[in-house]
């Protein structure tokens, strides 16, 4: 391990191969729904979302982290607020806005009728307020919703919580995620699973991840236990993938712990990815398609329902035959809604991008040491 500092915010392009990993994961569960046997489990979208949410938490606590080195004084404390606010919202608001905003005017009815509710990134809540009410090509804005009131506390907490007692407040807030989630079991309460209390273990466990690479000294036994805790939870996930799990209250309980398990897996995951020199396994996350389906994965989870509600008719004004459900057609609406997430990439996103840079800089921030697993032959011991 090396503990010598990386070249500032140093890029992690295997990340962008994880990200591909869980959009993929995404359209698995939304395109090819009770159509193929495993891959027709819609537990392929909590896999999905459950790793973009570990990557999240850690990506974004990394950032909070670095921030937080620099803070001296209140007025410190004002300016990075600002900074990750304003980046975070130049890199999240546009194309949502802009595709809420679209689906209103053209009278989209889920939209229409809470758009109260997505305008203020709570249509998570409304999931439980209305019963989940029939969200239709915006069902799966919940996990947006949940990574906005994510970014509204975290900073907050990571900025304020004293250093010596930030390590014990992660996993104090990571323990909220499965009690949340087996409260309802025990109690007969109904509800859905989409509150951002049900998913804290999951965002927090990323987070937990980013202390231990900003603290190296607790790094190597952190790993240990973290690869000892996915090595046990790896048969529940293949068995919620492969439906294994038999209906009742054991199958309840593991459920609620399975986005526990989805994490700690996805962190050991992220953890080695992230790395300068991860195994040769891992260099299909490398190959440029890959990294590029993951640059623009953010757009491809924002219309790819979309996607599927139009390309049918889109078809018929040109007088094409729909493909038969089947491969041809989970195919078809993945290359679409990559075309048009490369679209509002190149048109909307990067351009904004350059924006961010520009108005929230913070290119004076130091980087945290950087964990260096792996060493081929040819590396200083």
């Amino acid at each position: 391990m090396d503990n010598s500092s990386s070249p500032r915010n140093q890029y992690m392009p295997y990340l962008d191969g994880v990200r591909t990993i869980a959009i993929a994961g995404v359209l698995i569960a939304h395109f090819a729904y009770n159509r193929y046997w495993i891959i027709s489990n819609p537990k392929w979208g909590e896999l999905g979302v459950d790793l973009f949410f570990v990557l999240s938490g850690f990506l974004i606590t990394q950032i909070l982290l670095r921030y937080r080195d620099e803070i001296s004084d209140q007025r410190g404390l004002a300016k990075y607020l600002r900074t990750f606010y304003g980046r975070r919202i130049l890199r999240i608001f546009p194309i949502y806005y802009l595709t809420i905003g679209i689906a209103a005017l053209l009278g989209y009815e889920p939209v229409r009728n809470y758009l109260i509710w997505f305008l203020t990134y709570t249509s998570n809540i409304a999931l439980t307020l209305y019963n989940r009410p029939p969200f239709g090509a915006v069902n799966h804005f919940w996990s947006l919703a949940i990574e906005e009131q994510f970014y509204l506390f975290w900073p907050i907490i990571v900025f304020l919580i004293p250093k010596q007692k930030l390590h014990r407040t992660i996993l104090a807030i990571i323990t909220i995620g499965p009690i949340s989630r087996m409260l309802p079991i025990f109690f007969g309460w109904s509800g859905t699973d989409a509150g951002l209390h049900t998913r804290l273990d999951v965002l927090g466990t990323g987070a937990l991840l980013a202390f231990y690479w900003h603290n190296p000294s607790m790094y190597q036994q952190a790993k240990t236990l973290l690869r000892m805790g996915a090595s046990i939870s790896l048969p529940l996930v293949i068995f919620s993938l492969t439906d294994s799990l038999q209906p009742g209250i054991i199958n309840s309980i593991t459920t609620a712990i399975l986005e526990t398990a989805i994490a700690l897996i996805a962190a050991v995951f992220i953890d080695i990815a992230a790395q300068p020199k991860p195994p040769r396994i891992f260099t299909i996350l490398g190959w440029i398609p890959i990294q590029y389906i993951g640059k623009i994965s953010y757009g491809i989870y924002v219309y790819h329902l979309f996607v599927r509600l139009l390309m049918p008719n889109m078809l018929q004004m040109f007088n094409l035959t729909p493909p038969p459900m089947g491969l041809v057609e989970v195919l078809l609406y993945g290359f679409v809604s990559i075309l048009v997430a490369s679209i509002s990439w190149y048109v909307i996103e990067r351009p904004i991008n350059r924006l961010k840079d520009r108005l929230f800089s913070d290119k004076d921030v130091t980087t945290a040491p950087q964990i260096i697993l792996y060493q081929t032959s040819n590396d200083k011991a």
